[in-house]
């Protein structure tokens, strides 16, 4: 059968024989085409005469058995006993009288994705899927056999949905005349271990699993050497030289692939023991030699995929060294819990884990920082790691720990595990003295002197500022509301002349009533989170009595704009009335103004009562006695001016000077 030809299945269905696809050693692959649906398949027929070159030929033996081992294969096929197996389409004999059968054409083979440039993780997870499959045949010893036969790199398929299919099962007549197909090979057949294709072994008595164990080994071979270097089949085994190269050709091929730094040179060194050991001429005993359990091989080659990308693979629950009935942790001792943690296989230590842990107050729903904290590590004979952790210094309260594990430098998101905990106060227990605060300078607030404050008419509601203030952390008292007097009207206060109205800043309106905010005393302990914040106390301004003096003039208030939004102070200290001092019946320490304004300073007879009253209440008006005149004045401001009496002064020399000068020519 050539290409160009046409060939016709049992159903009458036509199809036109196209390229060549490869060559195997009992058979031969076209691509066939059919020409009603144009749907694409694979044609494969027993090897002729005229494929076999040199001289002699082949004996009529070796076709026949050529035809034997594809009849056998069309009907592993037909059976359909396992999933991973082509499905066969028709079978048929050709015009040349030749048996022929059609498969699905899948998508693409490992050669293929190794042609591609395949990483080094990929195929050796490739090789794991294979192994699996492998596996999953033997058990159902469908070819009659415990072992596939026939891997290679050209019959692992893929489907277009990546789905995995295996071909070419070694048959029994395949296992039969290995030997003869073997021979016939252009150059030969490197998949097989030199015992089975050497022609001396013969029988089913050399089909171990080492066999497929050898193929495994070669596939991996083949993918680490990659596509760009000649092909030299270690089909008599690794000598050193040849597993050094290997060696240096996989860390060179890692560096570029997504693999963790600090494994590779292991990884290399576990990758040479597993070939130096799979393609060894020797095959007993074993070990050290050949792998003759298929489970074996598959163990060293998880091994090695764990190498590329260590991880952990588990975190158990959090354990707290606490008795079932005492659930809780004093403040006087240490809080203490431990987690196990899994890992993959190649992870020979615990400074290779990375380890993490937080601690958040659930109170104050804040992380804890800067923790008293200590842990070690103890590895169980299952190759499991027992973190056990210690924390010193946590006060009462409810507490969630979270502990993170990872391996170093692997890059990938770490394993967590949460738990929740409580610390209660043991008897005796003090709270730690909190850390000193940054002084303050305290706000400007007048002092009782004598002097009565002017009561101002209350503005009303569109013109009042809104200030809050944020207080202190009031300390926890009992909730029990706490009646507020109901301020007094305040008394009428006579008009004020513009005239007689000083010049001055805005002045906060004194309020009937003032809110005070109480601090914490020595060793009080905050309540619960969830317990309702204490009503502020309030207290009643007292007012001015009868008996009182005439009210001076009272200072302008500066309006505020109505669409100012409330304004926000920072926590001011205590005023002199709220210590205990001074300015009981006083009003709030001054607020700067939005804009200041300039007054001179207040001479003579203003002067004392400038030092006890603030700017506000000194009468801004001139003095009459006493005032210097305008030559006085002038002399004033030379005399206060150093740039102006210096320049007088010089003047005056040079004066002197031109006069003198004048005296002496005359």
């Amino acid at each position: 059968m050539r290409s160009g030809d046409t060939v016709r299945d049992g159903q009458g269905n036509a199809y036109q024989v196209g390229q060549l696809l490869g060559r195997g050693l009992w058979g031969k692959c076209f691509v066939a085409r059919r020409e009603v649906t144009d749907q694409l398949f694979v044609l494969k027929v027993p090897l002729a005469p005229d494929d076999i070159r040199g001289e002699g030929g082949a004996p009529e033996a070796f076709f026949l058995a050529c035809r034997d081992a594809l009849m056998e294969e069309a009907r592993l096929y037909e059976q359909g006993q396992v999933p991973f197996l082509p499905r066969l389409e028709a079978r048929f004999t050709g015009p040349d009288g030749q048996p022929a059968m059609l498969l699905p054409r899948l998508a693409e083979s490992l050669e293929s994705r190794i042609q591609g440039g395949l990483g080094v993780g990929p195929l050796v997870d490739a090789l794991l899927a294979v192994a699996m499959l492998v596996r999953q045949l033997a058990g159902a010893g469908v070819a009659g056999s415990t072992v596939h036969g026939g891997l290679r790199t050209t019959n692992v398929l893929y489907s277009d949905t990546g789905e995995l299919f295996l071909t070419d099962v070694a048959t029994p007549a395949t296992r039969r005349n290995i030997a003869a197909f073997a021979n016939q090979a252009p150059q030969g057949h490197a998949w097989l271990p030199p015992e089975v294709v050497g022609g001396g072994a013969g029988g089913d008595g050399a089909w171990s699993p080492a066999v497929d164990t050898w193929a495994l080994s070669m596939m991996l071979w083949r993918g680490i050497v990659g596509p760009e270097a000649p092909i030299a089949w270690p089909t008599r085994g690794l000598d050193k030289a040849s597993a050094g190269a290997v060696k240096d050709k996989l860390i060179q091929r890692m560096k570029a692939e997504d693999s963790n730094p600090r494994f590779h040179g292991r990884l290399a060194e576990r990758v040479g023991v597993l070939l130096s050991r799979a393609l060894s001429l020797e095959v007993a005993p074993s070990p050290p030699y050949r792998f003759s359990r298929l489970d074996e091989f598959v163990q060293r080659l998880e091994e090695v995929a764990a190498l590329i990308r260590p991880q952990v693979t588990s975190v158990g629950k959090v354990l707290h060294d606490r008795p079932a009935a005492r659930p809780f942790f004093a403040t006087d001792e240490a809080v203490s819990f431990s987690v196990t943690v899994g890992v993959t296989a190649g992870v020979e230590g615990r400074e290779e884990i990375g380890v993490g842990i937080a601690v958040f107050d659930l109170a104050r729903d804040a992380r804890v920082k800067d923790l008293d904290l200590g842990y070690t590590v103890d590895k169980h004979p299952s190759g499991r790691y027992r973190f056990a952790f210690r924390i010193n210094g946590l006060g009462p309260g409810p507490y969630r720990a979270r502990v993170a594990f990872a391996i170093r430098d692997s890059g990938q998101p770490p394993a967590t595990a949460e738990s929740e905990f409580e610390i209660r106060a043991a008897p005796g227990w003090v709270p730690p003295a909190e850390a000193p605060q940054a002084a303050q300078p305290l706000a400007f607030a007048r002092e009782q002197t004598g002097v009565t404050t002017p009561r101002l008419e209350p503005p009303s509601a569109a013109d009042t500022p809104v200030a809050v203030v944020n207080a202190p952390q009031p300390a926890y008292v009992s909730p029990t509301p706490v009646a507020v007097p109901t301020p007094m009207a305040p008394p009428a206060v006579a008009p004020v002349r513009d005239a007689e109205r000083p010049r001055a800043s805005a002045v906060r309106p004194a309020t009937p009533v003032e809110e005070i905010g109480l601090r914490p005393a020595r060793g009080h302990v905050s309540p619960p989170p969830n317990h309702p914040e204490p009503t502020p106390i309030q207290r009643p301004r007292p007012l001015l009595p009868e008996s009182a003096a005439p009210l001076p003039p009272a200072p302008v208030l500066e309006k505020p704009r109505a669409a100012a939004p409330a304004a926000i102070a920072s926590p001011l200290p205590p005023t002199p009335a709220a210590m205990g001092g001074p300015g009981a019946l006083d009003e709030p320490a001054f607020q700067p103004p939005r804009s200041w304004t300039y007054e001179p300073i207040p001479r003579g007879k203003q002067a004392s009562v400038a030092l006890d009253d603030p700017p506000s209440q000194v009468d801004a008006a001139a003095d009459d006695d006493g005032e210097p005149s305008p030559i006085g004045k002038f002399f004033t401001s030379v005399k206060n001016d150093p740039f102006v009496l210096v320049m007088s002064s010089l003047g005056g020399l040079i004066l002197i000077l031109l006069v003198l000068f004048l005296a002496l020519r005359s």
